[in-house]
């Protein structure tokens, strides 16, 4: 499940929860009104890009989970591409 919250005066207001299946199937999901892009891959993939901007990927043990913040319009249209520590691209 991810979750995303938004500092306020008042203390973090909770944005949004989604969860997200474990799947083995590369996915990519739009939460919080579109203001974080983030989903699942599988362990061999070590970069995501989406353009020419690089996610940030964190190791849940055998998946990862990669984040870009703030995506621009033209961004949140573009599908993410996953690349292997050779820099070879995984589909």
């Amino acid at each position: 499940m991810f979750a995303e919250f938004t500092k306020t005066s008042m203390g973090w207001e909770l944005d949004g929860m989604v969860l997200h299946s474990l799947k083995d199937e590369l996915q990519s999901a739009g939460g919080g009104g579109n203001r974080t892009m983030y989903g699942l891959t599988p362990s061999n993939v070590e970069t995501v890009k989406l353009g020419k901007r690089k996610a940030q990927v964190y190791s849940l043990g055998v998946k990862k989970v990669w984040l870009i913040h703030k995506p621009s319009k033209k961004e949140r249209n573009l599908e993410p591409a996953f690349y292997n520590k050779e820099e070879q691209k995984v589909s």
